[in-house]
């Protein structure tokens, strides 16, 4: 057991290929630190005896070699993908902080793809192709938004800067389901928690806040308690995973540990985040654009977060639905719409920018799980 772990750890690169950065090594290596700790204390007398237990599959996800996925469902996920990135890129003198961290997020998966294939994969030129177009998108988008420096984008311009690159092992939801939140009812971003608020303890991570004096890493109680508040669920919940991934990637670790349990804490927080966002949106319904903005938030996050069903074929041919011939995610005629609280969400060809760049995002965590898939069998 101990000798698997390492070996994820070192990140043997036999027969995935597989790449994990240094950040996520990092994280890797806190994931099994805590989840040894969390079986010797449950069950010591057993801990190598459990190989084929079901709680320790999630050490076995490991990328599967042999790519075996549908040739037709990955062509068409990525011409969908590239339609997409195609119609944000006639909007580029309008897209805000939104659109880009969604390009962003979109650049760094297709580069985690891109580490991992080799050149006689079928798909190899047209990914290389697409990444470099997507990152070439989200440079222009940058410079044209730092050109600007409205308000609103210049609290976050540090974390658009560069792609995201923070992917979690691969897990199925019942590894964590110990950790499932039935209470959660929380959804209203109101009162103690806004996203007004969220967004000036994420700009206090960042050191872009008005009172940050050049200062990063600020967690303040306020925040603290915020960002932690129990029993959320919906654009809550997804706010305050946000709040600590963005942290861990822009250089916070340290202080996150710190005020929120250490690295088990920190990774029981992750776990929580995983498993309560990825059943919220299993069974959450589309009903109007604001239930397709929150559905498609969740299931990115899930993916990130490693959970195995975030990525499932039902579930992205459904998503698949709502994207129009021009590249546009929305519901032409949806019934009892709501209109999303995020008021900076500026509106593109009569679409969402934010939901746009939600389903793109999520386009190429599909295809990351397709290139990279996991298998949770017993290791040869």
């Amino acid at each position: 057991m101990l000798g698997l772990c390492l070996l994820i750890i070192q990140n043997v690169p036999c027969k995935g290929h597989s790449h994990v950065n240094s950040e996520s090594r990092m994280y890797l290596e806190d994931f099994v630190d805590y989840e040894l700790q969390r079986l010797r204390d449950e069950r010591e007398d057993e801990l190598f005896d459990m190989v084929e237990d079901e709680e320790v599959k999630q050490f076995r996800c490991k990328v599967n070699p042999r790519f075996h996925y549908n040739t037709h469902d990955v062509e068409n996920i990525i011409d969908k993908l590239t339609l997409m990135l195609k119609f944000l890129a006639q909007y580029i003198d309008d897209l805000i902080a939104d659109g880009l961290y969604g390009l962003r997020i979109t650049q760094g998966i297709l580069e985690d793809i891109m580490r991992s294939i080799r050149p006689e994969n079928p798909f190899y030129d047209r990914l290389q192709k697409l990444t470099i177009y997507t990152k070439e998108l989200a440079d222009a988008t940058y410079k044209k938004i730092n050109a600007k420096k409205t308000p609103y984008d210049a609290l976050f311009l540090k974390m658009m800067k560069k792609p995201h690159g923070i992917f979690l092992p691969w897990r199925r939801i019942h590894t964590l389901k110990h950790l499932y939140d039935d209470k959660a009812t929380v959804d209203i971003m109101s009162g103690q928690f806004s996203e007004k608020k969220s967004d000036h303890c994420i700009a206090l991570l960042l050191g872009s806040a008005a009172e940050s004096h050049g200062r990063t890493c600020i967690i303040t109680e306020q925040c603290k308690t915020m960002e932690t508040a129990p029993h959320t669920s919906g654009y809550v919940l997804t706010h305050q995973f946000l709040y600590f991934l963005i942290g861990l990637q822009h250089g916070c670790r340290n202080q996150l540990e710190e005020s929120f349990g250490g690295k088990i804490g920190l990774q029981r927080r992750f776990d929580t985040f995983a498993v309560n966002i990825a059943i919220q949106m299993l069974g959450s319904k589309v009903k109007s654009e604001f239930h397709l903005d929150r559905k498609l938030e969740q299931a990115t996050l899930g993916s990130i977060l490693g959970i195995i069903e975030c990525s499932d074929k039902k579930l992205h041919k459904s998503f698949l639905h709502y994207i129009s011939k021009q590249g546009c995610a929305t519901i032409p005629k949806a019934e009892n719409d709501a209109i999303r609280e995020k008021k900076e969400d500026r509106r593109i060809g009569g679409c969402s920018q934010h939901t746009n760049a939600l389903m793109t995002a999520y386009l190429a965590s599909t295809l990351r799980f397709k290139f990279k898939q996991p298998s949770c069998d017993k290791m040869e």
